[in-house]
């Protein structure tokens, strides 16, 4: 069966040095305009065309949000790259790649700066995971198998009735790589986790 990619934009918010700015503030646009060759457009011209959903994540279901931060120097050089929320299946290493195309493009500047991105990778639209740059894969029947954010919250409070700890952990995780940011679900895996140390 023909395997459709599709990438989309629809959410726009990066934190620059600590600071969330949304799209429309223009901050985002400002901000790549002045240290990117090309500024916004060309940045994500570049993201979207180079990356690849791994045939190893869309297999095993494997959605989620990775939060980058870039850091270059006053000659414009990438200094280093690091990665918050790492994903599975090949999707780590597929941010990693993309993110290392942009390195000559970015402009010199009197200071070291630096800025983080986020990148969702997601099987089908069933879950709208909030993220800079989104990357949804379709097409593909099999999909509809892959469990959804109300499932995994489903399973989770399934398995913490019952009072299966290591079960509810896992479900957290899922949901946590998922949604990295949401204060519940944090709060949630740290409560499991006291829970588990009690055992």
């Amino acid at each position: 069966m023909k395997k459709i990619f599709l990438i989309t934009l629809l959410f726009l918010a990066f934190s620059i040095n600590g600071f969330t700015q949304d799209k429309e503030t223009d901050s985002l646009e400002m901000f790549l305009d002045e240290f990117y060759e090309g500024g916004e457009r060309e940045f994500l011209e570049l993201i979207y065309k180079n990356v690849k959903f791994p045939a190893e994540a869309r297999g095993n279901c494997i959605s989620g949000v990775s939060s980058m931060t870039v850091t270059f120097g006053k000659r414009g050089r990438m200094i280093s790259i690091q990665q918050k929320y790492p994903l599975g299946g090949g999707l780590q290493q597929e941010v990693s790649r993309v993110t290392k195309l942009t390195m000559n493009n970015w402009k010199s500047h009197t200071e070291d700066t630096s800025f983080t991105f986020t990148i969702a990778f997601m099987v089908g639209e069933r879950d709208k995971l909030k993220a800079d740059v989104r990357v949804i894969t379709y097409g593909m029947p099999e999909y509809e198998r892959c469990p959804t954010t109300k499932q995994f919250e489903k399973k989770l409070s399934k398995a913490l009735n019952k009072g299966k700890y290591t079960e509810a952990k896992e479900y957290c995780e899922q949901l946590l790589q998922r949604h990295p940011f949401s204060k519940t679900y944090l709060a949630q895996y740290e409560w499991i986790i006291q829970q588990l140390t009690k055992e």
